[in-house]
């Protein structure tokens, strides 16, 4: 018996990580530009749409053909649109303080702080009512 569905949902998983990537990118890219024609004013306004229309078209092409090849359903590739959405949004917030930590050497106390929580001996959130104490 032949299966109208066929299998892809078998091969291919959600969420759209082809989409989830590409939109991203267009994100990171789109704000670059953005940065570049408002805030420096080095780019012409010819080029900025011209870039503009190159990244939605870019991401609109990966998305429909994950949609068109039927590798994806609309689901998969909408929930892939608002993760990458989402990792942009995070990088976008946080990368001048990860860059900050990193180059003033301060990302190891903080990679402690985040990770560790009190499991490294003498750390600050060791837990001093803890019955059981590092020797």
């Amino acid at each position: 018996m032949c299966s109208a569905f066929g299998s892809h949902h078998l091969e291919y998983g959600f969420p759209s990580t082809h989409t989830t990537n590409s939109v991203s990118i267009a994100l990171f890219i789109y704000s670059q530009v953005h940065r570049l024609y408002f805030s420096e004013s080095s780019i012409s306004s010819t080029r900025y749409y011209i870039y503009l229309a190159a990244i939605l078209f870019y991401a609109f092409s990966i998305v429909f053909g994950r949609i068109y090849a039927a590798m994806h359903s609309f689901t998969d590739c909408a929930f892939g649109v608002v993760l990458g959405a989402a990792i942009w949004a995070l990088q976008h917030l946080y990368l001048g303080r990860v860059v900050e930590a990193i180059v003033n050497g301060s990302w190891i106390s903080e990679f402690e702080d985040l990770v560790f929580l009190g499991v490294v001996p003498g750390s600050k959130y060791t837990d001093l009512d803890d019955p059981i104490q590092f020797p």
